[in-house]
């Protein structure tokens, strides 16, 4: 270490080159970071457009063989909020006709879970309707229908009642009888 006030040494040439050289290389680093960076997106983008494009394409694929293989099913998806869970365990469950599947909305794992109906409704619009909802699958189209307005005078009703429990049985099968398209 120099003495404070002490003269500095001149630089030779050598260090002169030296410092120009690393200099140098610093630029031709980030020149090359940069033309990666360039290639990287240049060969990321094309394949991001093409994933957001064809991946619509490919879930209405799968849905239309869905639809093809599960034609004429229905699903009853209810939410545990709110009060219904006893409702809908007490007076819905017992007498729900056997080609109507009992689904609970957020119970999408564990044994209980089926991969493509949980597909199903991650691609429906079920999410903003009003539980619980009726999901009818035809062969051309899911239908969604919320049944949220004919149980709610039934819903105070958490015991089993088999008055109540006719009535709910009732109108889920007018609703799996309404014709398609109608709401």
């Amino acid at each position: 270490m120099q003495a404070p006030g002490a003269a500095r040494p001149i630089p030779t040439e050598a260090s002169w080159r030296a410092c120009s050289t690393v200099a140098t290389l610093k630029k031709v680093c980030w020149v090359l970071c940069v033309i990666a960076l360039v290639l990287l997106v240049g060969a990321i983008w094309p394949l991001l457009v093409i994933w957001v494009l064809f991946g619509g394409v490919r879930d209405r694929f799968w849905l239309k063989r869905f639809r093809k293989k599960r034609a004429g099913s229905f699903y009853l998806l209810c939410s545990r909020r709110r009060g219904w869970f006893d409702f809908i365990r007490n007076n819905v469950e017992p007498v729900l006709p056997l080609n109507v599947h009992l689904i609970w909305h957020g119970k999408f794992h564990g044994p209980e879970a089926d991969g493509d109906v949980c597909r199903l409704l991650a691609l429906s619009d079920v999410y903003g309707v009003s539980k619980p909802v009726l999901i009818a699958v035809q062969t051309n189209r899911v239908e969604v229908r919320s049944l949220h307005a004919e149980f709610v005078p039934f819903k105070t009703t958490v015991g089993k009642d088999e008055g109540i429990a006719r009535q709910c049985g009732q109108i889920i099968e007018s609703a799996i009888n309404k014709p398609p398209g109608a709401v």
